[in-house]
């Protein structure tokens, strides 16, 4: 079994009720819905016919083989695998400890802990960020001081004072982070490649830098957006770097960009439901319930996430057989199958 501190695609196979009543009376269970029903998320890597089990960062592993069967797609193992399972769940909650952050800095934060006293955590691009409740993902640069979190660390700690340890998985468990941080409002003039070009109330007129890091979402369903979802006209609230430049009008690094009118994100948009029954390099086609096919075309800007719990996903995630809804522009090609682009993913 090995374990990660980071998660992978999800899959939807179906649980055969047959296969589970015969499992069943050799003592094993269905290793998705035992699962599930434990709390965890259950992903499937039909390339390497492995499963993977994960809670925020805690991730393990496990292949078919000597502690898992497969039959007719679906999973199963006796009790003891589900017990192990929970032990390493126990052992990996063991090295964590609820905090209050009192610094940030690069690539780390200071906090103040329930278990530790004062402890410096560092993070890196592998340090799964999310909150409690809705499992949203946030980012590093959404830590800021006065957030309150629950912190899963390495077992190894320095001897310095403070100690410090590296963060494997951040939960954010209030708002407080939100509420602190310096925002400017203002409504987008331009947008360019790497830029948001806005007149503030505060300040006039700002060109906000926007980066890889940049955390571009909606205030109240904290969705995340990318810089080409930024139209002129929209309400934006920018938290951003105290340095700017004596330029016109002056540039500044944006942190965070907080869309606040959502209804000006590209509204024109249809819903199609059906079953993933094909993929390909950048496309994949649903069948919905009436037999049409439509060919969805993807791209960088292609949003995938959960319909439970808003977990995002990739495109690398999709299998043939999953359910889902797809977002897409009204306008269909008159190709057979008609083709699309799509917008937005959502795994049901």
């Amino acid at each position: 079994m090995k374990m990660f501190t980071r998660g992978a695609a999800l899959t939807l196979a179906a649980v055969l009720l047959s296969g589970v009543a015969a499992f069943a009376a050799e003592g094993l269970m269905p290793v998705r819905a035992t699962l599930e029903e434990k709390g965890f998320a259950v992903d499937w890597n039909q390339e390497e016919k492995t499963v993977i089990i994960r809670d925020g960062g805690f991730v393990i592993e496990e292949a078919v083989g000597e502690k898992i069967s497969l039959d007719y797609d679906v999973t199963y193992a006796d009790e003891s695998f589900f017990e192990e399972v929970d032990a390493m769940k126990k052992a990996y909650e063991e090295y964590s400890t609820k905090a209050t952050v009192t610094e940030v800095g690069e690539g780390y934060f200071l906090a103040d802990t329930e278990k530790l006293g004062e402890v410096m955590f560092r993070v890196d691009d592998n340090t799964h960020f999310h909150h409690e409740m809705n499992r949203m993902l946030y980012k590093f640069n959404d830590v800021a001081v006065g957030a309150t979190l629950k912190v899963y660390f390495a077992e190894t700690m320095t001897a310095s004072i403070p100690p410090q340890t590296y963060a494997k998985e951040v939960v954010f468990l209030n708002e407080v982070h939100l509420a602190e941080k310096q925002f400017v409002t203002g409504t987008v003039k331009e947008v360019g490649e790497n830029f948001i070009l806005a007149e503030t109330e505060a300040m006039g007129e700002v060109m906000f830098m926007v980066g890889e890091e940049t955390n571009i979402h909606h205030e109240m369903n904290r969705r995340l957006y990318t810089l080409a979802d930024i139209e002129a006209g929209m309400v934006i609230s920018v938290n951003h770097a105290e340095a700017m430049t004596a330029s016109l009008p002056p540039q500044v690094a944006a942190y965070e960009v907080i869309i606040n009118n959502v209804e000006e994100v590209k509204v024109e948009n249809v819903t199609t439901s059906g079953k993933i029954v094909a993929i390909g390099e950048d496309f994949f086609t649903v069948e919905k319930e009436d037999g049409s096919k439509i060919r969805f075309n993807v791209s960088e800007e292609t949003f995938y996430h959960h319909v439970m719990n808003r977990m995002l996903y990739k495109f690398e995630s999709l299998e043939e057989g999953m359910n889902v809804d797809v977002i897409h522009a009204d306008m269909l090609t008159f190709s057979l199958p008609p083709q699309g682009a799509a917008i937005e993913v959502v795994i049901k």
